[in-house]
């Protein structure tokens, strides 16, 4: 059995909807200059014949010139009306871009935000062999004592700490995840030709690249406010983690993070358009079951997790404060040979508990979204 990707061509990336407004904007005064123009020509002519004493052929001349400005008057209005219809075609595609990408942020914090206690606990239990390592005792044994923990020691409020930080990241992150790998695939899509798996997976990890670049030095902050609770505020934590090793300290673990992201977002996308396709083999509905597309995307998210679960580990622990790790390559070979090839799936359960249902609902609030805003699909074949 070939396996194959899903006919419905991509969506037009914001960078090229807005460039494509620019050039039909460039194409519309080109049309106006060129009838003011000729325009003028005619005039001038006009006002040249004016001062011919022959008065035969100054009206001859005259009504030639008068049928030869209307006619061209007529063609270059009729000009200029399908310029300005294109120029509102493409400026349809450029705020379609644009709702797609508000519709990623927004869906990137609708999801965050129902799984952060979550998510919280998976870090907690992920990077506390570092403080470990340090000193301190073993604080944390399994979920629910951690979610007990946090609740009696911080307050039940503390299980959302570090969310702000966090959705100020992932709306930008998110946002970027969507609109580039709508990007991407425009620009590796081929004509009749099917997007197949593997150009979607090298679609998502370029995607993925892209977002991770941007947005790592958030994911950093948010990260420290999560774990040390001595840190109060955004503003503390960055001037605490510039003051470590300036610039540099805000893409500590970027390599890890580049490493462990960009595959998992390649797999997600990448199953979750198969899974998508598989499910609805002539086509998205225009009404699309809740159930089904948070079940379509909790098994994309799981999937892609559990290739890519130690990658995040590493990164996790190369992001803390007081890491002992000189290298990814160090971290690697550190964990494995003190903790184990367990040590690298440490919080693997609760970041599956997250992972289930922050990529479904991810997922659905980005279709909720979208229909909300507005941005029509397209459909197979166009």
């Amino acid at each position: 059995m070939v396996l194959r990707g899903s006919k419905i061509k991509p969506e037009v990336g914001y960078v090229e909807a807005q460039s494509e407004v620019q050039k039909a904007l460039r194409d519309l005064h080109e049309i106006e200059d060129r009838n003011l123009e000729e325009r003028q020509k005619i005039w001038e002519r006009l006002g040249q014949i004016e001062e011919d004493k022959d008065s035969n052929l100054r009206r001859d001349e005259i009504l030639q010139l008068l049928h030869a400005l209307h006619t061209r008057v007529v063609q270059l209005e009729n000009e200029k009306m399908r310029a300005e219809l294109n120029v509102a075609k493409k400026f349809k595609v450029f705020q379609d871009a644009f709702k797609q990408f508000a519709a990623g942020g927004l869906a990137g914090c609708t999801a965050r935000t129902f799984v952060a206690p979550i998510d919280r606990t998976k870090i907690l239990l992920q990077t506390q062999f570092v403080n470990n390592a340090l000193g301190s005792k073993t604080k944390y044994t399994g979920i629910i004592q951690t979610f007990q923990k946090i609740v009696s020691e911080e307050g039940v409020h503390n299980l959302w700490r570090g969310n702000v930080v966090n959705c100020i990241r992932v709306a930008p992150y998110a946002a970027t995840q969507f609109t580039s790998y709508a990007q991407y695939k425009r620009m590796l899509s081929k004509p009749d030709e099917d997007f197949t798996v593997l150009r979607r997976l090298l679609c998502g990890g370029l995607a993925g690249a892209t977002a991770t670049t941007i947005t790592h030095p958030l994911d950093v902050v948010r990260l420290r406010i999560a774990t040390t609770p001595d840190i109060n505020g955004i503003a503390e934590c960055v001037k605490r983690v510039y003051a470590e090793n300036g610039l540099r300290t805000f893409y500590k673990g970027y390599a890890p993070t580049l490493l462990s992201l960009s595959p998992f977002i390649a797999v997600n996308f990448a199953s979750f358009d198969f899974l998508k396709s598989w499910y609805y083999p002539d086509g998205e509905p225009k009404e699309i079951s809740a159930p089904i597309t948070l079940s379509l995307g909790a098994l994309a998210g799981l999937t892609a997790q559990t290739f890519c679960f130690p990658l995040d580990t590493v990164r996790r622990r190369m992001q803390m404060e007081g890491t002992a790790y000189k290298s990814t390559f160090d971290a690697f070979r550190t964990i494995l040979r003190v903790e184990g090839a367990r040590g690298f799936y440490k919080g693997m359960l609760p970041n599956a508990v997250k992972i289930v249902p922050n990529n479904g609902i991810r997922f659905l609030a980005f279709d909720f979204f979208t229909r909300m805003f507005g941005v029509e699909k397209r459909k197979r074949g166009k």
